[in-house]
């Protein structure tokens, strides 16, 4: 019987996030992966099979944490507003030392997605989900 996984998930598929978000799957070292969760290699493949499987798990975080929340702005009364109010709060609040991060979807399009059919398929998921977010925004508006 193995060992019971003594780290919090969530936090680790976070801070593996923010590592793919500023150097894209492929730029992410596993060193890096490493220092940024505070697990081993054996142990970041143990719970999650692969980088892959880490980097999947931190595309779905992304989707959970930071996409929906947003979408479900475009969806209040005053969808649109409060859409775009949200990305001046947080342009606002973006540390000069930080590094630009962008879209980790549009990042990842750009990158191995246009080469991975799984991957494509969720940045077109969120392209549909935002796309027709917006559409309902600006129909709501009148």
């Amino acid at each position: 019987m193995g060992r019971r996984a003594t780290f919090d998930a969530a936090q680790v598929v976070t801070a593996a996030r923010d590592v793919f978000w500023h150097r894209g799957f492929d730029g992410a070292s596993l060193p890096e992966l490493e220092a940024a969760t505070g697990l081993s290699r054996s142990s970041i493949y143990h719970a999650f099979t692969s980088k892959r499987g880490l980097f999947d798990a931190a595309v779905q975080d992304y989707l959970d944490t930071v996409v929906a929340p947003r979408l479900a702005l475009l969806r209040t009364d005053d969808g649109l507003d409060a859409y775009f109010a949200s990305m001046d709060v947080e342009l606002e609040n973006l540390d000069a030392e930080a590094p630009r991060r962008g879209c980790l979807l549009v990042n990842t399009a750009a990158g191995s997605a246009a080469h991975d059919d799984t991957l494509a398929a969720v940045v077109d998921a969120y392209r549909r989900r935002l796309t027709d977010a917006v559409t309902d925004a600006l129909v709501n508006r009148g």
